[in-house]
C-alpha cells in the first residue's frame, strides 16, 4: 500500500511537470515550423512573380497583340490549392487572372490584402496565427500579403498565402510532435518508475541489512549484560568477609604481597584509607590519579594506575584503557558506542565517557567468561 501511494506521488509529480515542459516544447517547435513554412512560402511567391514578370516582358516584347492574360491563367489554374499562389489585378481592382477562373473579374476584399510594406515570416505568424500555431479566425483564409507591378503594363501581381494549407500542415505537424513527445513521456514516464523501483529495493535491503546488524549488535550486548550479571552474582557468593588489616601506603608494598586490603589516598591534604573492595572504578584526568569508591567519595594518589591495577584483583578489576580501571560491581550497563566500540555505564556515575576499544572488546568478553 505503502509502494502505491509513493508511486502515485511520484507520478503526479513528473506528470504534472513533464505537461508543463511538453506544452511549452511543443509550442516552440510548432512556431519553428509555421515559421519554416511561411519563409518557404514567401520565398516561393517572390520566385513565381520574378518568372512571371520574365514571361510577360518577353511576350509583350515579341507579341504585343498575344494576350499575356490567357498564357498566365493558364500558368497559375488550380494553384490555389498550395500554400502559396499569384494573381493578377489590373488598376481597375479586379481580377484578371486567378487560379479559380470563376473568380475574374470579382475584386478582392479590402480586409483581405496585409497592408505592410515589408512582408517577413514573423509578421505573418503573429497576424495570422495564436498559441500552438492555429489559424485565428479571418473573412478569407487566402489573403493578399503583397502587390507588385508588371512593367509596361496596367497589371498587377498578388501574391497570396493559403493559410489553410499552412494550417492544416502545421496541424498535422502538431498531432506528430504531440505522439512522439507522449511517448517519450510515458517512456521517461516507465524508466522513472523503474530507476525508483530499483533504488527503493536497493535502500531495503541495505535498511534490512542495517537492521540485521542493529539486531545481531543488540542480542551481543544483551548478551554481555546478562554475563555481567551473571559474573557480579557469582563474585558476590564467593567474595570472603574481609578480616582487618594495618593500613598500608602503596609505595612501601616492595616486598609485601601484591593484593592489598586497604590502601592510602589523599583527600586535598588529609590522608585517608579505603579498602579496595569499595574502589568502584579509578581513573587518569590530567595526570591526577582519582579512586571513587562506590558510595561516590573520590580521593587521589601520588601512584600510577598501572601501579595500582597491579594490586588489584584481575577478576574483580578490568583496565578498560590508558585512563579507567572499572570494578565489576560499578558496571551497570553495556550499550554499543561507534564502530565495534563499547561504553560502559557506572555507579555511581562518571563525569567522563568509559569506552572500551575494539581491540579490547574480545579480551573483555573474555573477562566476563564469554
Amino acid at each position: 500500500m505503502k509502494d502505491y501511494k509513493f508511486y502515485t506521488k511520484i507520478s503526479i509529480i513528473f506528470i504534472t511537470i513533464y505537461i508543463v515542459l511538453g506544452v511549452s516544447v511543443l509550442h516552440v517547435l510548432l512556431k519553428n515550423y509555421s515559421l519554416s513554412v511561411i519563409t518557404d512560402s514567401l520565398s516561393q511567391l517572390v520566385y513565381n512573380t520574378n518568372v512571371i514578370k520574365r514571361v510577360y516582358s518577353k511576350i509583350h516584347s515579341v507579341d504585343k497583340t498575344f494576350e499575356e492574360e490567357l498564357l498566365i491563367q493558364n500558368i497559375i489554374e488550380d494553384s490555389h490549392k498550395q500554400n502559396n499562389f499569384i494573381s493578377i489585378i489590373n488598376w481597375s481592382g479586379n481580377y484578371v487572372c486567378y487560379p479559380e477562373i470563376f473568380k475574374v473579374g470579382e475584386k478582392p476584399s479590402s480586409n483581405n490584402i496585409f497592408e505592410e510594406e515589408k512582408v517577413d515570416a514573423a509578421k505573418v505568424y503573429n497576424k495570422f496565427f495564436s498559441l500552438f500555431s492555429s489559424l485565428k479566425s479571418l473573412d478569407t483564409n487566402i489573403p493578399i500579403i503583397a502587390l507588385d507591378t508588371i512593367n509596361d503594363s496596367d497589371l498587377i501581381i498578388a501574391n497570396h498565402i493559403n493559410l489553410e494549407e499552412i494550417d492544416f500542415k502545421i496541424n498535422h505537424k502538431k498531432s506528430f510532435y504531440a505522439i512522439v513527445i507522449s511517448i517519450l513521456g510515458i517512456l521517461l514516464w516507465v524508466f522513472i518508475l523503474w530507476v525508483c523501483r530499483f533504488l527503493s529495493i536497493y535502500f531495503s535491503k541495505q535498511i534490512d541489512l542495517k537492521v540485521d546488524e542493529i539486531i545481531a549488535n543488540s542480542k551481543s550486548i544483551e548478551d554481555l549484560n546478562a554475563s555481567l550479571e551473571k559474573y557480579q552474582e557469582s563474585l558476590t557468593k564467593i567474595q570472603p568477609v574481609e578480616p582487618p588489616t594495618l593500613e598500608t601506603n602503596i609505595s612501601d608494598t616492595t616486598n609485601e604481597e601484591t593484593t592489598k586490603e586497604r590502601i592510602l589516598t589523599y583527600v586535598r591534604n588529609e590522608l585517608v584509607p579505603i579498602t579496595i573492595s569499595s574502589i568502584a572504578y579509578i581513573y587518569v584526568e590530567n595526570t591526577i590519579t582519582y579512586i571513587v569508591t562506590k558510595e561516590g567519595r573520590k580521593s587521589t594518589t601520588p601512584d600510577s594506575l598501572d601501579k595500582i591495577y597491579g594490586l588489584l584483583d584481575d577478576k574483580i578489576y578490568f583496565k578498560v584503557n590508558r585512563q579507567f580501571i572499572v570494578g565489576i560491581s560499578a558496571i551497570e550497563k553495556i550499550t554499543k558506542f561507534e564502530n565495534s566500540k563499547l561504553k560502559l555505564e557506572v555507579n555511581p556515575v562518571s563525569e567522563l565517557d568509559i569506552v572500551i576499544g575494539k581491540n579490547k572488546v574480545s579480551q573483555f568478553k573474555q573477562w566476563l567468561d564469554l
